[in-house]
């Protein structure tokens, strides 16, 4: 293998140019990785770089344009110079030397070495300015979001409320695992993560883990016997609120990768019908692997586009719709979302409420839904159930004070905020069937 793919800088660079063109960083890396051929150590250095990069882009940009204005720059140099900046800035073991002169190497590797002198110049130029931050008052490049988004949630939290949820998504999420209660204790299995090497703690909601430590978790014994899966504290808070028990009829209509199904199943014991739907066909092996390895036996995995009738499948008394969604309440984990467009979600509140209208037709009277999504988007929350309630009178909102600390309620309707629950952010709406509606 070539020298320069062996340089987690260059691999970075040729990551971030490559999601220009409209990838996903998260895919794109791993594939990058994967030809690599780096040891797990500059893997891991490759990996922040790209993610600490495309989370602080716009900002970055705009320290760069007084750097290099009037400068027509070509993708890879531009990114070149934003890593560079982003070592400088955030990376704290990181000597500035080695910043500097590793990421000035880089144009060559890239074949554009004419750049070189730019890159060492603006490079140097920002150390003796004393590494400056931005010092403006613009939300959206201080917090690297686009500028609606910024302004949206000006308006339904306030500007106090989104600088503190901006800075939350700056800073590294925890990760929390759900206790497999059909295998396992909670004080069993933090006693074998111990054993393993890590350190689990309990948290307000019952068989909800917080790792302090983490490494490659499916690579733990304890992980292939199936005592836990990986799942956010805001997923296992919906599934919760859902209340699944013994004996139910479930259906989970976006199931995929089966995370919530999965705890789902837990509530019930193994014992009901747990009908796990999801639009991609090849996404069901997965559902149906994980089922397997945490030995969830009442689980049935199958396709459908849940807009469509559930023809053949009998009423439930719970049904979670857990919706595709913008995805803005987990920007602290998937940076890239940050700089979607306005016009790349319009459509998905009324795709929302087809799916969400669809899966209230396979509730029975006295049944229970849950309507929930991972944005903090209200148009895409309180905006798709306030529609829902106004067209379906036999529906009500069951109100979720206590649900979840922190959270947010308005309407009955939980809203948890990362800064002031400790989660993703997350929307969860609870909806209970009384007599049959025309519609």
């Amino acid at each position: 293998m070539a020298a320069g793919q062996q340089n987690p800088r260059l691999v970075a660079v040729q990551v971030l140019t490559r999601c220009e063109d409209g990838g996903y960083v998260d895919a794109a890396l791993d594939a990058a990785l994967q030809k690599s051929g780096l040891p797990a150590k500059e893997r891991a250095l490759c990996t922040r770089m790209v993610y600490g990069v495309t989370a602080a882009r716009r900002r970055l940009d705009a320290q760069l344009a007084g750097y290099c204005a009037g400068k027509k720059l070509t993708p890879p140099i531009c990114n070149t110079l934003r890593l560079g900046l982003y070592q400088l800035q955030s990376m704290d073991g990181v000597p500035d030397a080695a910043a500097v002169n590793e990421t000035v190497r880089l144009p060559a590797l890239l074949r554009q070495k004419s750049a070189t002198g730019l890159v060492n110049a603006v490079l140097r130029r920002y150390l003796r300015d004393g590494k400056p931050t931005y010092s403006g008052s613009d939300l959206s490049v201080r917090y690297s979001v686009e500028p609606w988004i910024a302004k949206m949630w000006c308006r339904a939290y306030g500007e106090e409320q989104t600088r503190q949820l901006l800075a939350r998504f700056e800073g590294e999420f925890p990760t929390f695992i759900r206790v497999n209660t059909l295998r396992t204790t909670a004080p069993d299995l933090i006693r074998r993560l111990s054993d393993e090497g890590l350190t689990a703690e309990p948290t307000a909601l019952p068989n909800c883990l917080l790792l302090r430590r983490t490494g490659y978790l499916p690579g733990l014994p304890s992980f292939a016997e199936g005592l836990f899966h990986v799942q956010d504290l805001s997923s296992q808070y919906c599934c919760q609120a859902l209340g699944a028990q013994p004996g139910d009829t479930v259906l989970d209509c976006c199931a995929a990768p089966g995370g919530k199904s999965f705890t789902v199943a837990q509530y019930m014991g193994g014992q009901g019908r747990l009908c796990a739907f999801d639009i991609w066909a090849q996404k069901l092996p997965k559902i149906e692997d994980g089922a397997r390895r945490l030995g969830i036996i009442n689980l049935t995995a199958a396709c459908h586009d849940a807009t469509t009738p559930y023809t053949g499948v009998p009423l439930a008394d719970k049904i979670l719709c857990d919706v595709p969604c913008s995805g803005l309440g987990i920007l602290g984990k998937k940076p890239d979302l940050r700089y979607k467009q306005r016009g790349e979600i319009k459509d998905l509140p009324d795709l929302q409420l087809r799916i969400l209208k669809q899966a209230a037709e396979q509730l029975r009277p006295g049944g229970v839904l849950v309507y929930s999504t991972c944005t903090l988007s209200p148009n895409e929350n309180q905006g798709v159930v306030g529609k829902f309630l106004r067209d379906c009178p036999d529906f009500t909102a069951v109100d979720l004070t206590g649900l979840c600390p922190g959270a947010t309620v308005t309407d009955g309707m939980a809203t948890l905020l990362p800064h002031q629950t400790g989660s993703d952010g997350f929307f969860i709406a609870k909806l209970k069937r009384g007599t049959p509606c025309n519609r």
